[in-house]
C-alpha cells in the first residue's frame, strides 16, 4: 500500500474479578468469572488531538526527471477518535502516491503515514506542505522540502541487472555554459531593470539553439580602494561577486537577476577585467596580499585549495547549484563557454595606466587586459559584450572590441570577421546573445569524433559506451550511441552516469552532446 494506517495498541479494556475455586465458599459451590466492565475514573475523556507525527520531511536532492518517495505522518495524540477528511499538497512537484479512502477514523495513539512522490521540475528548492484536514480544528500542516539537481533519465536496476540504450545523436554542439557578468553600479539601474524583463527570453532563445546550456550570474562594481585622491569604489562595492553558479534551471536565473541591487562605483572606470578573469578562472583576489580574507575588499576562490590566496580556508561554491567545478562559476569540463558582460564604463586596465589596488610584490594582483586575454584563450572561452549607452561608451566599446578580437570572439559577416560586441537593446538582447552563441558553436574544424562515459567507480555501477560514427566527418551528421549500464553491487540512489559525445574543435577537446542517466 502507498498509504498505510499504522495502528497503535488499544488499552483500557476492563478485567473481571475471579473467585478462586476451592476457596472459603460452601463446598460444591460453583464460582464464575464476572465482567465488571470498564472502570470510571471520574475524569472527563480527553478530546482527539492531531499533530504532525515526525515533523518536517526532507526529500533531499533529487535529479530533475527522477522521483523519490517520502513519508509524512500525523498522529492522534488525544483521547478520542478523530476523522481525517482531506489530504492536500501545495506544490505540483509533490503528489500522493496512493490516497486512502476518506473520511478515515484515527483512534487515540494511531499514526497515519502518507507516502508522497517528490518529482522536482527544476533545480529551485521546493518548500511544499501536506495539509491534513480533520474533524477537531484547523488543518495540520506538515512541511516537505527538497531540491532538484541536474537533468536526465532514471533507471531502476537490481544488483546483477544490465540495461542497454541505443540512441541517434548529431555532431552539432548541443551543450554550453554561459556566464552573465553584470555591472551593478548606479548608472546601470536602467540596464538591470531591462535585464530582469529580458532574461526569460534570453534563456529561451539560447536554449532553443543550444538546448543543454547552463547559466550563471556574477556582478561587479569596482575595487573597494582609494589610490591617492582616486576613490575607485566604496561602501558595498566589490570587484567580483558570484550570485548564482551555473544552473540549468531558468527559474533560478530569473530570480537571481531580479534580486540584484545597485551599488556606488565611485569613479567612472570599473573592475570589469577582474570580474571576467575571476568568472573564467575562479582563482580569488586578496586586495592587500595579507593572506586573510576580508569580505569588504577580497574575492574568495571558487574552490578552496592550499595554493589559493587564502591558503584553502574557504571557497565560493557553497550553494550546490553548479553543474560542474571549472572556473569561477562551476562550468563543465570540455564545454563551450561564453562570458556575456554588460557595462557602460571603461574597463579598469592597469596595463593601460588605470589605477588599481596593491603593489608590484602582490601575486596575484589586480589583472589587466593581457592577463584577462590569456585567461580567455587558456579556457577556450568566448566573449560577448553588451555596451550600455550612458554617454561615455566610446572607450569601453573600443576596449571590448579589442578584447573580442584578441580572443577570437568574432562573427563572420559580409564585411569579414566582426567582434561580438553589441549595443544594449532590451528588445534585441535575446536574439543578439542567442545568435552570438550559435556563431561560436559553429566555429572551428571538427575532428576525432569519440564518446566516453563518466561514472563513480565506487558507486556499484559499471557503464560502457560504443560509438558508430556512420562515416560522419563534419557538423550536423548523425552518429549512433549505445550505452550499457550494470549494477554490480549495492550503492547509493541516483548514481549519475554521464555519456558524452566529443570531438576536437581546432585541436581543443569539446563536448558536442551529453546525456545523464541516474541509476536507482
Amino acid at each position: 500500500m502507498w498509504a498505510r494506517l499504522m495502528m497503535g495498541v488499544l488499552a483500557g479494556l476492563g478485567m473481571g474479578c475471579v473467585t478462586e475455586p476451592g476457596g472459603k465458599g460452601s463446598p460444591g459451590t460453583d464460582t464464575d468469572a464476572v465482567d465488571s466492565g470498564p472502570r470510571d475514573s471520574g475524569e472527563p475523556t480527553r478530546p482527539g488531538a492531531l499533530s504532525a507525527g515526525e515533523g518536517a520531511v526532507d526529500a533531499g536532492v533529487v535529479p530533475v526527471g527522477c522521483s523519490a518517495m517520502v513519508v509524512a505522518s500525523v498522529e492522534n495524540t488525544g483521547g478520542a477518535d478523530v476523522s481525517i477528511t482531506a489530504l492536500d499538497v501545495s506544490d505540483p512537484a509533490l503528489v500522493l502516491a496512493e490516497a486512502p479512502a476518506l473520511p478515515l477514523m484515527l483512534a487515540p495513539g494511531e499514526t497515519l503515514a502518507v507516502e508522497l512522490v517528490y518529482t522536482p521540475t527544476g533545480e529551485a528548492p521546493t518548500d511544499a506542505t501536506l495539509a491534513v484536514t480533520w474533524s477537531g480544528g484547523e488543518p495540520v500542516v506538515v512541511p516537505v522540502t527538497g531540491a532538484g539537481r541536474g537533468r536526465g533519465a532514471c533507471l531502476e536496476l537490481a544488483v546483477g541487472e544490465t540495461t542497454r540504450m541505443d540512441d541517434s545523436w548529431t555532431t552539432d554542439v548541443q551543450t554550453a555554459d554561459v556566464m552573465l557578468v553584470l555591472d551593478t553600479t548606479c548608472s546601470m539601474s536602467g540596464f538591470l531593470g531591462g535585464m530582469r524583463d529580458a532574461v526569460p527570453d534570453v534563456l529561451a532563445e539560447v536554449q532553443g539553439i543550444v538546448p543543454d546550456t547552463s547559466f550563471s550570474i556574477a556582478t561587479f562594481d569596482d575595487y573597494n580602494y582609494k589610490v591617492g585622491d582616486d576613490q575607485l569604489g566604496e561602501g558595498t562595492d566589490r570587484p567580483f561577486a558570484l550570485v548564482l553558479g551555473q544552473t540549468l534551471d531558468p527559474g533560478q536565473v530569473a530570480e537571481a537577476v531580479g534580486s540584484l541591487d545597485i551599488h556606488n562605483g565611485a569613479d567612472w572606470p570599473e573592475s570589469s577585467l577582474e570580474a571576467m578573469f575571476q568568472a573564467i578562472t575562479g582563482t580569488g583576489f586578496d586586495q592587500d596580499c595579507d593572506g586573510e580574507y576580508d569580505p569588504v575588499t577580497d574575492v574568495l576562490p571558487f574552490l578552496a585549495a592550499p595554493g589559493d590566496p587564502f591558503g584553502g580556508t574557504g571557497g565560493q561554491s557553497a550553494t550546490g547549484l553548479e553543474v560542474g567545478a571549472v572556473g569561477g562559476t562551476g562550468r563543465r569540463a570540455d564545454t563551450l563557454s561564453m562570458v556575456v558582460i554588460g557595462t557602460d564604463a571603461d574597463l579598469r586596465d592597469p596595463d593601460a595606466g588605470y589605477a588599481v589596488p596593491g603593489d608590484e610584490d602582490c601575486d596575484p594582483g589586480a589583472v589587466g587586459a593581457a592577463a584577462t586575454t590569456a585567461a580567455f584563450l587558456d579556457a577556450g572561452t568566448f566573449l560577448s559584450g553588451l555596451v550600455v549607452d550612458n554617454g561615455g561608451e566610446e572607450v569601453v566599446t573600443e576596449q571590448l572590441t579589442e578584447l573580442a578580437l584578441s580572443t577570437g570572439s568574432t562573427i563572420d559577416s559580409d564585411a569579414g570577421a566582426v567582434a561580438a560586441v553589441w549595443g544594449w537593446d532590451p528588445d534585441r538582447v535575446a536574439s543578439d546573445v542567442a545568435a552570438t552563441l550559435q556563431a561560436f558553436s559553429e566555429k572551428g574544424e571538427l575532428t576525432n569524433l569519440r564518446a566516453d562515459v563518466v561514472v563513480d567507480p565506487d558507486s556499484g555501477i559499471e557503464a560502457t559506451v560504443e560509438l558508430d560514427t556512420m562515416g560522419a566527418t563534419g557538423r550536423g551528421e548523425a552518429v549512433a550511441v549505445s550505452v550499457e549500464v550494470t549494477r554490480v553491487a549495492d550503492g547509493p540512489a541516483f548514481v549519475p552516469v554521464e555519456v558524452r559525445l566529443l570531438a576536437d574543435i581546432d585541436g581543443r577537446p569539446t563536448v558536442l552532446q551529453r546525456a545523464r542517466y541516474y541509476v536507482q
